[in-house]
């Protein structure tokens, strides 16, 4: 009876080690799980700083573009409006020449 008491006894104890173990396993698998969460928490820190970085860039180039365009749609307009000129200028030379050209010419 004794013998027996003990095999039971020694069989509770190594289930209770087994079941230990098996929550110590548990344990250092959850520490290297928080380890490695805490990598990625930090990586995406990184990326999240990156992207922004990015963003801050992408918008000034954005605006910088926006103002040359800008600027190049009024260079346009001015070119056009100083060729009217010139041309209207022209035109009128040639009008006034034709006039006095046609008074000597007794047009």
């Amino acid at each position: 009876m004794e013998s027996l008491t003990f095999v039971k006894s020694l069989a509770s104890s190594i289930r209770t080690l087994e079941t230990n173990l098996t929550l110590a396993e548990t344990k250092a698998r959850a520490a290297r799980a928080e380890q490695e969460l805490e990598a990625v928490k930090r990586s995406l820190s990184q990326l999240e700083a990156t992207v922004m970085a990015r963003d801050a860039k992408i918008s000034e180039l954005t605006y910088e573009l926006g103002g040359q365009i800008l600027r190049a749609e009024n260079a346009e307009k001015t070119l056009e409006e100083v060729r009217a000129r010139e041309a209207k200028k022209l035109w009128n030379s040639n009008f006034v020449g034709f006039n006095v050209g046609c008074e000597f010419a007794f047009c």
